[in-house]
């Protein structure tokens, strides 16, 4: 039995890549660095199809979302010169709002006899990308507004940092717009 003791002793004291066994890599070899290398890729290409599953849902109200791609090439067309310029600079508000439209609605939850005889919620809707939400905080139909601009412009800015991401794959405008084509046509194709 102590010749058996000695034995597990000897082989925990080995040094790793004694006899027999595959040598350790040093933190700085080659192939640590070809793994790295390859993980970092693998994580950018995980990233970039995260964001495309984001684009595919926050388009999911895209004003073409019915029909073909030929009867809808100008909503298409529209969406993506838009994109591409709001990925070379973030659009002033004012140019963003002119694509906004507000639609007053019924509150919901509390408020008596108000939530139901007045309409002072907002739904506000980007028309480009279909993009809305809906503000119903206050019994003030401006206040409302207010917020619910405010929300939408960061949906919106969300919406651009996203396609950041999916087309940082592409090194050219073109390609980029090549890319936005083949995600709408995919959209299209699922509904």
């Amino acid at each position: 039995m102590d010749g058996n003791f000695e034995d597990l002793e000897a082989q925990f004291k080995q040094k790793p890549g004694g006899s027999g066994g595959a040598k350790a890599r040093k933190p700085g070899s080659r192939t640590s660095k070809v793994a790295r290398k390859q993980a970092i890729v693998n994580s950018q290409q995980i990233r970039v199809q995260e964001a495309g599953a984001k684009l595919e849902r926050d388009l999911v109200h895209f004003p073409f979302i019915k029909g073909n791609l030929e009867t809808n090439l100008k909503p298409i067309e529209t969406y993506k010169t838009w994109l591409l310029a709001s990925l070379s600079h973030q659009p002033p508000t004012s140019e963003t709002d002119k694509d906004l439209t507000f639609e007053p609605t019924h509150s919901s939850g509390p408020g008596g006899q108000n939530v139901n005889k007045v309409q002072s919620a907002i739904i506000a809707r980007h028309t480009i990308t279909g993009l809305f939400v809906k503000a119903e905080e206050s019994r003030d139909q401006p206040q409302n507004k207010v917020a619910a601009t405010t929300r939408l412009h960061e949906k919106l800015s969300q919406h651009i940092e996203d396609a950041k991401v999916y087309l940082s794959d592409r090194p050219t405008l073109e390609s980029k717009g090549e890319k936005i084509m083949e995600l709408l046509s995919g959209i299209l194709a699922k509904n």
